[in-house]
């Protein structure tokens, strides 16, 4: 995740990876924007920060109160805050971002953080991002980031009260805590040329306390930026008549890292600014990257499925054509192959001895009666023979015929026109036809 703070006319960011079950840092910059940021300066920034992003909203924005709620259950937590939020809040409820953070868990009650801004100072400090189309994952407060700093580094007492300050350029602002436990987050200055309206808030701040310390004096840091002129530490020192020690901030990470480690190493909700409307943004933005990325794919998979099917259709239309050149190509040896075939066929019907008209003939001539006359014999090669003939009588006739039918050679024996003796004809004439077998090639 990445968290994003303008520091007066500065952008800091740091970006957090995940190492093992912890966060390093994996990147960091302070950058210097043109006034105002441009989207064509943020946009190439934005090109490093990866994960949701986190934008920092000054203190001086928001209003922050930890209070004690009568109630353990969680459910209850956040209609009870609305109306704490009521009775701090100077302004309508309609144009304020609550969110709230819980700090410590007690027998019967919670502490509880309650943090809100107007929606316009949110949108407004966001502007330069939504410019370049980033819409903010969440929105944290800039005291919350240092607070994380100083409870990692540990920089905070574990027992008793302490004050801290932290003195930036863009102002003062002020942590009390009791036991480690929050009890007061307070913008005391932005103003740092002068000390007077400093060491008042301060005195204010102390008063409200009071109550919760009783008379124990607690300790007070101060944590200072190179750019704070040091007669600010200097005249805190001597009015605040506690034990005061100076720090450098520079010694502690930069603001967004506590931010960013805030916000990625929390085991329970913190406190979130984020507009509504952007969340709902960025549910649309997911969705309608998810159906862009269905579609595509779809698209991809019909479009790999018609390259498929017209590939195939031409590689059968190449083949086809391949086949039909091949036919071609073939075509005159064939008609060549099958002329000489019927060639062949035909020398075989003339040339073969068994089939011939003088085979037939002895065949006939085997089968003929003695008292049996052919007078006529035509023959058609692998066809049929036709015979004419006379006899003494019609029972000679059939025996002939019957002969013939056992012949091998004869598909078929078929008699008729007998005609019995008559006038100047002695004899019963006739008539065979005779079918010859199929011939083998």
């Amino acid at each position: 995740m990445t968290a994003v703070a303008w520091r007066g006319n500065k952008l800091e960011w740091t970006r957090l990876v995940p190492q093992g079950s912890g966060w390093k840092t994996g990147g960091q910059a302070l950058e210097t924007p043109p006034d105002p940021p441009t989207a064509e300066f943020m946009k190439p920034v934005a090109a490093h920060w990866h994960g949701p992003v986190w934008l920092t909203l000054p203190a001086a924005k928001a209003l922050l109160r930890v209070v004690s709620l009568p109630t353990t259950d969680v459910t209850e937590l956040h209609d009870m805050a609305v109306l704490q939020l009521d009775k701090f809040s100077p302004f309508p409820s309609e144009s304020m971002v609550m969110a709230l953070e819980v700090v410590e868990q007690q027998e019967k009650t919670t502490r509880v953080l309650i943090a809100a801004a107007q929606r316009d100072a949110i949108a407004a400090q966001a502007a330069p991002l939504l410019a370049a189309g980033l819409l903010p994952a969440g929105v944290g407060v800039d005291i919350l980031g240092w607070w994380q700093n100083l409870r990692a580094a540990g920089k905070l007492a574990e027992r008793g009260g302490e004050l801290v300050i932290i003195l930036t350029p863009a102002g003062a602002e002020l942590l009390a805590l009791h036991n480690g436990h929050p009890l007061l987050f307070r913008t005391l200055t932005q103003n740092l040329t002068g000390s007077a309206e400093l060491l008042e808030e301060l005195d204010f701040a102390l008063l409200s306390l009071e109550a919760e310390w009783g008379e124990e004096t607690p300790r007070l840091s101060v944590w200072r930026a190179p750019e704070v002129p040091e007669l600010l530490t200097e005249a805190i020192h001597a009015h605040a008549g506690m034990r005061v020690t100076i720090h450098d901030l520079t010694t502690l990470p930069q603001l967004t890292e506590g931010v960013a480690r805030r916000t990625a190493e929390a085991t329970q909700p913190v406190i979130n600014l984020v507009l509504p409307d952007w969340l709902t943004e960025a549910r649309q933005r997911v969705v309608r990257r998810r159906l862009t990325a269905a579609g595509t794919a779809v698209g991809a998979l019909w479009l790999l499925g018609m390259a498929s099917l017209v590939g195939y259709s031409q590689w059968q239309k190449h083949q086809v054509i391949g086949m039909q050149r091949e036919m071609a190509r073939l075509e005159a040896p064939a008609a060549e192959v099958r002329r000489q075939q019927d060639l062949i066929k035909i020398l075989q019907q003339y040339a073969d001895p068994p089939g011939s008209a003088l085979e037939c003939l002895r065949e006939i001539s085997t089968a003929l009666p003695e008292d049996v006359k052919v007078t006529s014999f035509t023959f058609a090669k692998g066809d049929k023979i036709t015979l004419r003939g006379e006899a003494d009588d019609a029972k000679s006739i059939y025996t002939f015929q019957q002969g013939l039918k056992g012949a091998a050679r004869f598909k078929q024996v078929q008699l008729h026109g007998i005609t019995p003796p008559s006038g100047k004809q002695a004899h019963t004439g006739f008539s065979v036809t005779v079918a010859l077998g199929e011939e083998q090639p």
